[in-house]
């Protein structure tokens, strides 16, 4: 199987990482990854930065917006060229951080959540993408 070794080139650009669907996600409280972790297609990487590297063209890239950072590595990924910008970005925090929320979608979101509405929409919103049973039973 293709791919490239972490500290390469390719994979500091961003380019040639993986040609698979999945989510990516930097999500460092370990409670909430914890309600993620079910799903086999997420990755999930130690640092915001390191998602400039993982997150390829066909991802879902998920971060917790509520840490340091983020927006910068997201504003990163949403400038990308489209042949090697993530599918979709989506960031989550908690309801009262309107303001945060807001510069999450201007830094290049495509979807931004209070951090409860995430939960609840992650299992249909993160479908490992070759999980037949899963797919069937997707609401529309």
């Amino acid at each position: 199987m293709g791919g490239t070794l972490p500290g390469s080139f390719e994979a500091a650009c961003g380019m040639g990482v993986t040609n698979r669907p999945g989510v990516v996600a930097w999500v460092p409280d370990l409670m909430d990854r914890s309600r993620l972790s079910g799903n086999p297609a997420i990755r999930f990487v130690h640092e915001a930065s390191e998602l400039l590297a993982e997150a390829g063209p066909a991802d879902t890239v998920v971060v917790d917006l509520g840490r340091p950072a983020v927006l910068g590595v997201v504003t990163d990924l949403a400038a990308r060229p489209a042949d090697i910008r993530p599918k979709s970005i989506v960031g989550f925090a908690g309801h009262l951080e309107r303001d945060l929320l807001r510069l999450a979608s201007e830094a290049g979101c495509d979807r931004v959540l209070a951090r409860s509405a995430f939960f609840k929409m992650a299992p249909s919103m993160l479908l490992a993408p070759d999980d037949p049973d899963q797919q069937g039973n997707q609401q529309h």
